[in-house]
């Protein structure tokens, strides 16, 4: 006689807060309310995971010098040295309003 196969009943508590933006991040993605769960919850992990990743800090020195070569090259030769300077640099590390919202500089944490 075959085994009946086993019903796995899985019951998520939300507060009535949390349940509410959980409904419209779902009705935005069009999934219902436990799609959308799952879907929360994988991005959330995944999320995580690339946050407890190590960081390799030699290996971004070395991109970012090689970044920096390769813009150099880009850059017309009759341009001043300050000016390439700052070009390189603005285009490395962004504006500089944008810089203290960068996550991958050391010392940096989410706002």
């Amino acid at each position: 006689m075959p085994r009946p196969k086993k019903f796995e009943l899985n019951v998520v508590h939300l507060p009535p807060d949390l349940a509410a933006h959980v409904d419209v991040w779902a009705a935005a993605h069009m999934f219902d309310r436990p799609a959308a769960i799952l879907r929360l919850v994988e991005l959330g992990l995944r999320a995580e995971a690339r946050i407890a990743a190590p960081h390799h800090f030699r290996d971004d020195i070395a991109i970012e010098t090689r970044v920096a070569n390769q813009i150099g090259l880009l850059i017309d030769p009759e341009t001043p040295e300050e000016e390439r300077e700052r070009r390189i640099h603005r285009l490395t590390d962004g504006p500089p309003e944008f810089v203290d919202f960068r996550l991958d500089l050391p010392g940096r944490r989410a706002h």
